[in-house]
């Protein structure tokens, strides 16, 4: 799938395929509610197509569903980096934070409490003015506040509440 992948406009063609796919679940009865969009960072895309998706996941993130992001240990680290995958910790949590600051609901993620601890700390910036959220969390629909989600190491098996508005960090692998 990755051997020559070709975009003749890649975000077009993700927002169209999202687009169709949103019709089919509408037409089978399933609540849009129920439904998250996974762009899919890694599947038939090069290091390139990724990175330019993450620097235009924004224009994802504006609609209404809920976007996951899984950049956890990813090849592209590799394709800057040069690390094997266990190595690409903090290229993942820089990851992680560049994908909430740009709008991403979810992120999966293999290393939880250093991806919580870094967006508890995105989420302690001083907040916009008018809206009382960090910046970009301001699309929140629920407008919650921070459920003060603290490391929690190796507790639970269960996606975890992120210290941000409608953000939820998935572990990759159980816990």
């Amino acid at each position: 799938m990755q051997q020559n992948p070709h975009y003749a406009d890649m975000m077009s063609g993700i927002r169209h395929f999202f687009n169709e796919r949103l019709t089919a679940c509408d037409a089978a009865g399933i609540a849009r509610e129920r439904i998250i969009l996974d762009p899919g960072f890694g599947f038939g895309k090069t290091a390139e197509h990724n990175f330019h998706l993450l620097a235009h996941l924004g224009e994802l993130c504006a609609g209404e569903q809920p976007v996951l992001v899984g950049l956890s240990r990813k090849s592209m680290i590799a394709s800057v980096l040069d690390r094997a995958p266990d190595e690409r910790v903090f290229a993942s949590v820089a990851l992680a934070l560049i994908a909430v600051e740009r709008g991403a609901s979810i992120v999966r993620v293999h290393d939880v409490a250093a991806t919580a601890d870094a967006l508890a700390m995105w989420g302690a910036l001083p907040r916009s003015i008018g809206t009382g959220l960090p910046p970009r969390a301001s699309r929140c629909r629920q407008r919650r506040r921070c459920c003060g989600l603290r490391s929690a190491g190796r507790a639970a098996a269960a996606p975890r509440r992120c210290p941000l508005p409608r953000r939820r960090i998935v572990p990759a692998v159980p816990l």
